[in-house]
């Protein structure tokens, strides 16, 4: 491999053969050390870079082929590779057949297209806000690096497609956290044929013959990450576990159905919220949302639909209210999509102009005391609640 010509997040390019070869030492502080390291060189805030897919090879090779401490830690990756960011997954999961499609338009610009296209959305701006911010992009505009981003992660999730049927077959491994991180790395292909009716089928069969809650709990939560409304014998599938005697099964399968129905009934919506504020926040073997059970929760009630559960906003005002300052992003941005799923506030609009979710979750972030803070600014400038 030739690694000094690859792109990298950090690091000398050079020590690449000799971290992928501390993948595999037998010295747990040593295994782990050269993980962290390489998902800092390949990863970056929610960019996938140039080398992933150049490594994904050899995650695969460690994950198949066991070792005191490699294929979990492999799997860990792999699973980072595809979805680049999961706190920005699955508050707006990507499509990524229409990412190839826009590719393949980036690929035929020049400057000159580009510049063009990017003044174009500008003119097409829902409001001065969205339309500066647009602007600005024009004069910053750098078609070759949006071009190789894009192109870096669409390589990324084919490299580690590649290992679906590894991932198949792994759901029959003797371990279980073997079979938990096959079952989150499927999860990813839901998006495409043939990836969505491989993964909805071994999901599927997981489902109807597994035995250990901990697997449980992570494939009726891929579930819901692969699957789609017209699913109809997975989404049954799902519908069971509402009953499960586990806790944990039963929360996951609450955010499963909400995201696979469009109005899942109240009371899946009232498991839901059971489990944004009282889901455990570090739940060993929940691999989904860093272990974090509410904060899945979070992400999916920002999502419920207006009709089906109005008091969604409040939920979370009073959730976010009893966290800490760590988690102002994730709370604030789930709250923000609950009050205007159409996207930021058209220009000109006041306070007395929203209605009352909208109103309410203004007030709520505005007079918290935490308005202050940069992922919370952000935000509000985002949906145009503050210049």
């Amino acid at each position: 491999m030739d690694w000094p010509s690859l792109e990298m997040a950090r690091g000398p390019r050079e020590e690449m053969p000799a971290l992928l070869r501390q993948l595999c030492s037998d010295d747990w502080d040593e295994h782990w050390a050269a993980y962290e390291e390489l998902s800092f060189r390949l990863l970056a805030e929610g960019t996938v870079y140039e080398a992933a897919a150049h490594v994904a090879p050899f995650l695969l090779e460690i994950a198949a082929g066991g070792g005191r401490h490699g294929p979990t830690g492999a799997f860990s990756i792999l699973s980072d590779l595809v979805c680049g960011d999961e706190e920005r997954w699955f508050a707006r999961p990507p499509d990524i057949a229409a990412m190839r499609a826009f590719l393949a338009r980036l690929e035929r610009m020049s400057p000159d297209d580009y510049r063009d296209h990017l003044l174009s959305k500008a003119a097409e701006a829902r409001d001065d806000s969205e339309r500066r911010a647009l602007e600005f992009r024009v004069r910053l505009a750098g078609l070759d690096r949006h071009r190789a981003s894009l192109r870096w992660w669409i390589d990324a999730i084919d490299a580690v497609s590649v290992g679906i049927p590894f991932y198949v077959a792994t759901l029959g491994h003797d371990s279980f956290a073997m079979r938990i991180w096959a079952v989150k790395l499927l999860s990813w292909f839901g998006d495409e044929e043939p990836g969505h009716t491989i993964a909805v089928r071994a999901i599927a069969d997981v489902l109807d013959h597994e035995t250990d809650e901990r697997v449980l709990m992570n494939a009726v939560m891929a579930a819901g990450v692969a699957g789609r409304a017209q699913d109809h014998d997975l989404i049954d599938r799902v519908w069971v576990f509402l009953d499960h005697p586990e806790p944990p099964v039963r929360s996951a399968a609450a955010l499963s159905y909400a995201a696979l129905v469009p109005r899942p009934g109240r009371r899946v919506i009232e498991q839901i919220y059971d489990c944004l504020f009282a889901g455990p926040e570090d739940l060993d073997w929940f691999v989904f949302a860093y272990r974090d059970m509410s904060a899945m929760a979070a992400y999916t009630v920002g999502r419920l639909d207006p009709e089906n559960a109005d008091d969604r906003v409040a939920a979370l005002v009073v959730r976010w209210t009893a966290a800490g300052p760590d988690d102002d992003e994730r709370f604030v941005r789930a709250i923000l999509t609950a009050a205007f799923p159409g996207g930021p506030i058209a220009e000109g609009v006041t306070l007395a102009d929203l209605d009352p979710a909208g109103r309410a979750a203004v007030e709520a972030i505005l007079s918290s005391g935490r308005a202050g803070s940069m992922p919370v600014r952000m935000l509000l400038r985002d949906y145009n609640v503050i210049g």
